[in-house]
């Protein structure tokens, strides 16, 4: 129980860090190829493994929600983003509304690759 809770935390960490790196960190000179090498693994696994798993399928939330079930957690959505913010919320949020701005997440962290490639910075 304790090795689960221990991968449980883990996961949290360090799915919340991949997400904010998309995010985010293409507005950091320093950790543009760090940006762009996490943007790839994600648009890899959202389309390329998600051509065979279903559209937006993510390894780290695959794992992390067997770790879940192990816990007990059941009814788990789809969505991590959705999983996440209900539960910080305490809400049930409408699971469209939650993919549309997943979606838009992942495009702005794009269009920042995309700029930086553009003007040469990675």
């Amino acid at each position: 129980m304790i090795f689960l809770n221990l991968a449980n935390l883990f996961f949290f960490v360090f799915h919340g860090l991949i997400i904010f790196i998309n995010l985010f960190v293409w507005m950091i000179p320093k950790l543009h190829k760090i940006h762009y090498i996490v943007l790839c693994a994600t648009l890899f696994s959202w389309l390329v493994m998600g051509y065979f798993y279903g559209w937006g399928y993510c390894f780290l939330t695959d794992w992390h929600y067997g770790v879940l079930r192990e816990l007990g957690y059941t009814n788990l959505p789809y969505s991590y983003i959705k999983f996440c913010l209900d539960g910080i919320l305490g809400t049930d949020l409408d699971p469209v509304l939650v993919d549309v701005g997943t979606v838009t997440g992942l495009l702005f962290g794009v269009g920042g690759a995309g700029y930086n490639l553009v003007k040469g910075k990675i």
